[in-house]
């Protein structure tokens, strides 16, 4: 296998022009903070107290801060993440009844919701089904736009400040009709200002008698029970902790039943699968979305043997290894496959059933636990097979010529800043995988992950090279 195959595959094996100040498979930070966090920069940094910076960090303000000191001989990027969810806490937590005809108002279970940060989340609207999908999809697309915010200078971070929107909602979702019986589902969702969004899913049975309902059954909201009285509560409410990204128990419904796994709770059960384990292991690492499934797998045995790749299988790529499985046929240890994840690229996460998996590559590089309802949603479910050698992948992948696979690869120009109108700088970078090439100028340093991911696209005639461009310029960058 030739040398230049030897590389770090994050977003595909691919010569990308090296980066000055952005590294890796992502832009990446030197620290990370939370959101609303009191910090001392001076102390953050390790220098003294009357270093003079570039910019000030604000901890109530996403995205990555590169400060620079001593005459910006040197330099850290600080990035503020939210990873704190609001916290819904219901009335009635599982299934509840209402007698046939009753008028319902599904916003009179909750009991309430907040954030950590925030505070509290108010006036909970009922919305039709689109509505509520739509709504929901603009906070994730918002909270995607903030993580990959970076400020060079402190205009950066008071023009932030100006345009931000809050985004905080709490909307629910009901498809009960009270005038059929049967069984319908009830879904809670809360965003905070960042767009971090948490849900639950609750049970509403319509049935022919109120004389057939207890005191205890009968839903909250309906005519014979309207309002829940504070003491009357004791085991349905819910921790009056915040809940983390990395902790939550996002229960949720999709509008689109090919994305979503059929039965049992939202809720992923206990995890006994060797491979959901090994990625819940992980959480808390910092690792991007591929490298956490690569490293599950691994951790799992399901890859061995002598890794030639000095890496991981890039995203790109599982749906070359792995079976598609519908939604109904996932289990715990699938990998789960997002054409968008939320910023625009490709990702994969480990599947524990329910609602849940474990994502790499969140807000950075953060490994969570969290809802599998990242940017536009699964896209479709992988099986990997029961074991693989590192010899296999490569020929699964590239074909038994695997060692020419990229014989004519080069790569040209700099990201590094380079003077041009006064006042100006510019950042020039060249892909190239084989015969495909692309030239990119920016005036912030280029995402190279994202154009190898585009450029790796067209490779594999997932989409035209006309459409990569059309996109590149989409995300500010000019074509040369």
């Amino acid at each position: 296998m030739r040398k230049g195959k030897q590389k770090g595959i994050c977003a595909g094996l691919a010569l990308i022009s090296a980066l000055s100040v952005v590294s890796g498979c992502s832009q990446g930070s030197d620290l990370t903070i939370e959101y609303g966090e009191e910090i001392d920069l001076a102390q953050l940094l390790g220098t003294k107290e009357d270093t003079t910076f570039s910019l000030s960090v604000d901890p109530q303000t996403v995205g990555t801060y590169v400060v620079r000191w001593d005459s910006d001989t040197q330099e850290k990027r600080v990035q503020v993440v939210d990873t704190q969810l609001p916290q819904i806490s219901l009335y009635q937590e599982q299934s509840a009844k209402i007698p046939l005809g009753d008028s319902y108002d599904p916003s009179a279970n909750i009991r309430s919701v907040s954030d950590p940060v925030d505070g509290a989340i108010k006036d909970g609207k009922v919305l039709e089904k689109e509505a509520y999908a739509e709504q929901l999809q603009q906070a994730q697309t918002y909270e995607g736009q903030l993580s990959q915010r970076v400020f060079e200078e402190q205009a950066d971070v008071t023009d932030a400040k100006k345009e931000q929107k809050d985004q905080s909602f709490l909307i629910i979702s009901s498809e009960v009709d009270t005038e059929k019986v049967g069984k319908y589902m009830v879904e809670v969702a809360a965003a905070d200002k960042n767009g971090n969004i948490s849900r639950k899913t609750f049970q509403v049975e319509v049935v022919e008698k109120a004389d057939a309902i207890s005191e205890e059954e009968m839903a909250v909201g309906s005519s014979h029970r309207p309002k829940m009285e504070e003491e009357e509560q004791t085991s349905s409410a819910s921790d009056s902790r915040g809940e983390s990204k990395s902790e939550a128990s996002s229960s949720s419904q999709s509008s689109s039943s090919s994305s979503r796994p059929q039965g049992g709770s939202s809720k992923a059960p206990s995890v006994s699968d060797p491979v959901a384990k090994a990625a819940l292991a992980r959480v808390g690492q910092h690792l991007s979305c591929d490298d956490l499934v690569s490293y599950a797998l691994m951790d799992a045995g399901r890859i061995s043997g002598g890794n030639n790749w000095m890496g991981t299988v890039g995203v790109y790529y599982f749906p070359k290894l792995c079976t598609k499985v519908s939604a109904s046929q996932a289990r715990a240890g699938d990998i789960i496959y997002y054409a968008d994840g939320g910023a625009g690229s490709p990702h994969v996460a480990i599947y524990l059933g329910g609602d849940e998996a474990v994502h790499g590559g969140y807000n950075g590089l953060n490994v969570v636990r969290t809802t599998i309802y990242l940017g536009g949603g699964p896209t479709y479910y992988l099986r990997f097979p029961s074991h693989m050698s590192w010899d296999e992948i490569d020929r699964a992948i590239f074909g038994e010529s695997s060692d020419d696979f990229f014989e004519d690869d080069s790569s040209s120009g700099s990201n590094q800043p380079s003077g041009g109108q006064e006042g100006t700088t510019t950042y020039t970078a060249t892909f190239s995988i084989n015969d495909l090439s692309v030239t990119v100028e920016s005036s912030r340093p280029i995402d190279e992950e994202k154009v190898t991911g585009l450029l790796q696209q067209v490779l594999f005639e997932e989409i035209t090279y006309d459409e990569m461009v059309a996109q590149l310029k989409a995300m500010g960058y000019r074509v040369v």
